[in-house]
C-alpha cells in the first residue's frame, strides 16, 4: 500500500524547445521544472530520481563546451540539491530504503553521490551505458549499491516500475497507487509535456522505441484509470490537483 506520494521540486532549467520537440525551430526558450518523487510505502521509503549535481549550483555554463552549450541552462541553488530538499523534510539520504534511477541524465541522476551504501535500482540497459562510460560521471558515482534489473518490476504493493525505453535505452516510468486515490502515472521523460502526450513527437535517442513506450503508457493510463503527470510540464505542475502533492 502506498501511504503517500510527495513531489519534490529540485530546481529547474531553461532549454531550447528544439531539445524537447524536434519540429520546433531553435531559439524558443522554455523553463522546465525538475522533480524528484518521495514515495512512502507500507514496507519502505523510496526516492525516484535525485535531481542535479552540486556542480550545477549557480552554474548556467554547466554544458559549456559540449553539444548542448546554449541549449540547456541549469537553474539551481544549494537549496535545490537532493540533500537539502530531503533535509527540509527531516530526512537524510540514508533514511531512504532505495533510490529508483529512472535514467542517468544530469537532472535525474545528478545527486546519486549522496546515497553511499543505498540500493539504487536501474534498468540493465541504463547500467550498461554507465559501465561503458556513456553517461556523465556525476550520474554514475562510486558509493551507491547499484542493482540492475530488466523489464518491469513491482517494487512494493502499489508501486510499479515500467521499462519505457526511447528517451534512453533504460528509461523507466513509474505507476503509483496511493491508498484511497486513483493511480498516478509518472511518465518521467517518456513524455515531457502535455503536447507530447497529445501527439507532438518528442526528441528521443531511439524514436521508434519511444513511440511504442508512449503508446503503452496511453493504454495503461486508460486501463488503470490513472492520472498522468508529465516529466517537465510547467503549466501542469501549477494546477491545484498537482500542487497538493508538492512538498
Amino acid at each position: 500500500m502506498i501511504r503517500r506520494l510527495r513531489m519534490l521540486k529540485a530546481g529547474g532549467c531553461v532549454v531550447d524547445a528544439s531539445v524537447l520537440m524536434p519540429r520546433r525551430p531553435r531559439g524558443q526558450k522554455i523553463r522546465l521544472p525538475i522533480w524528484m518523487y518521495l514515495i512512502e510505502a507500507a514496507d519502505g521509503l523510496f526516492l525516484v530520481d535525485t535531481g542535479m549535481p552540486r556542480s550545477c549550483v549557480a552554474n548556467p555554463d554547466y554544458f559549456k563546451g559540449t553539444e548542448d552549450e546554449g541549449l540547456i541552462l541549469p537553474e539551481m541553488t544549494a537549496d535545490d540539491h537532493v540533500t537539502a530538499v530531503l533535509g527540509r523534510l527531516g530526512l537524510r539520504p540514508q533514511d531512504v530504503d532505495a533510490v529508483v534511477a529512472t535514467h542517468l541524465h544530469f537532472d535525474h541522476g545528478g545527486g546519486l553521490a549522496a546515497f553511499a551504501d543505498v540500493p539504487v535500482l536501474l534498468q540493465e540497459e541504463e547500467h550498461a551505458l554507465a559501465r561503458r562510460g556513456e553517461v556523465w560521471p556525476e550520474c554514475f558515482p562510486e558509493g551507491p549499491v547499484y542493482r540492475p534489473y530488466a523489464g518491469d518490476r513491482e517494487l512494493a504493493p502499489g508501486l510499479r516500475l515500467l521499462h519505457t525505453p526511447g528517451h534512453t535505452p533504460g528509461h523507466t516510468s513509474v505507476l503509483v497507487e496511493p491508498a484511497g486515490e486513483a493511480p498516478i502515472l509518472l511518465t518521467i521523460d517518456a513524455v515531457y509535456t502535455r503536447e507530447n502526450w497529445e501527439g507532438e513527437p518528442g526528441a528521443f535517442s531511439e524514436p521508434e522505441r519511444a513511440e511504442r513506450s508512449v503508446a503503452r503508457l496511453r493504454e495503461l493510463a486508460q486501463s488503470a484509470g490513472a492520472r498522468v503527470f508529465f516529466g517537465h510540464d510547467t503549466e501542469q505542475a501549477a494546477l491545484p490537483e498537482w500542487r497538493r502533492y508538492q512538498a
